[in-house]
């Protein structure tokens, strides 16, 4: 590097803006995958972010079997399978708002997805480039039906 390039590199590591992003690195990195990462759902699924509504099993399986059972129903398996993310999840919208179900369901659907590809990214783990990984992995062309 050149004596200028120099001197522009030690003015801007001196700047407190520089000294700041230093200091809290990993929260700045967190928080700017967080928000590509809600980009790319939302891209992904526009509709659900603007007009969400409830899936199928939710209305019909979740909600009877939460009738019947109570919270033990997060417990009971669902045609063979234990979905309890997704029954979580429906179990907190439902004691927060029945009339705002869909969006609370879409919403905290989308902050376990984030969840999920920020512990991709920040898990320590052999990955080369485990933001990418993460990356990647939101982009992954499947069913609408596996976002949420």
């Amino acid at each position: 590097m050149n004596a200028v390039g120099g001197r522009v590199a030690n003015r801007v590591r001196d700047t407190a803006l520089y000294r700041a992003y230093q200091k809290h690195e990993k929260l700045w990195q967190f928080l700017g995958l967080a928000v590509v990462f809600t980009a790319i759902l939302f891209v992904r699924r526009p509709m659900q972010f603007t007009n969400p509504y409830v899936w199928a099993e939710e209305g019909f399986v979740f909600l009877y079997e939460y009738i019947e059972h109570g919270f033990w129903y997060l417990f009971l398996p669902t045609n063979g399978y234990l979905l309890l993310a997704s029954k979580a999840i429906f179990w907190v919208s439902l004691q927060v708002s029945f009339d705002s179900l869909p969006w609370i369901s879409s919403l905290l659907s989308a902050v376990f997805l984030v969840g999920v590809l920020l512990a991709i990214a920040f898990s320590p783990t052999l990955l080369k480039y485990p933001a990418l990984c993460a990356i990647a992995t939101a982009l992954i062309p499947t069913d609408a039906e596996v976002f949420g």
